[in-house]
């Protein structure tokens, strides 16, 4: 039998307490890392993500995949992502670690799918990010899944590549 088709779906945030519900539903059907859940990301948001975008998958009318990203744009037109941080060194002084995106326990496979809809996404008037000013998605502090996956999109920059071996 086929799996359900998935919808992905990136939308500018206007409420942050709705995604918070829907966050903190979601954790029920996954397995995060403290770094993963609402206590962590929604720590400060209002003030930490100044520019938010949500990523929401959904499979069979159920979400199961969220991920919160602050969107900055360089100076040179470039429009970075920011998975679970703000990308202001102030604020994002604290490392995560053991990031990555919420995904329900039977959704991982959906992992390269969701990162591949962030470079081929689009705001909700249908303009590609890519296509305008060029994407990059800034993840850190994740697992060796969301680096290969990422890997799958095209190309990756490891900037720094640290063990943590201690949970």
């Amino acid at each position: 039998m086929a799996a359900a088709p998935v919808r992905i779906t990136l939308t500018q945030v206007r409420d942050l307490d709705a995604v918070g519900e829907a966050w903190r539903a979601l954790e029920c059907d996954a397995d995060p890392s403290f770094f993963q859940s609402w206590t962590w990301v929604g720590c400060l948001a209002a003030e930490r993500f100044t520019d938010p975008v949500l990523l929401q998958a959904e499979r069979d009318g159920a979400v199961v995949g969220l991920g919160l990203f602050n969107r900055r744009r360089r100076p040179a037109g470039v429009e970075t992502l920011w998975l679970n941080q703000c990308g202001s060194p102030e604020l994002d002084s604290v490392f995560v670690e053991h990031n990555g995106l919420l995904l329900a326990r039977d959704a991982s496979d959906l992992l390269p799918a969701c990162l591949a809809a962030i470079l081929n996404g689009g705001l909700p008037a249908g303009r590609s990010w890519r296509r305008l000013w060029g994407v990059r998605i800034r993840l850190s502090g994740v697992d060796p899944r969301h680096l290969a996956a990422a890997r799958q999109t095209g190309s990756v920059l490891v900037e720094n590549d640290s063990v943590a071996p201690y949970v």
